[in-house]
């Protein structure tokens, strides 16, 4: 596996994380 093949799915997954706490907060708001 290429390491930057590896930051690109890290990034990714690190953005997707983002999108769901930013979705749960924007759903329920407190």
């Amino acid at each position: 596996m290429k390491s930057h093949e590896f930051l690109n799915d890290f990034l990714g997954s690190v953005n997707f994380c983002r999108f769901l706490k930013y979705r749960i907060i924007f759903i329920f708001p407190k």
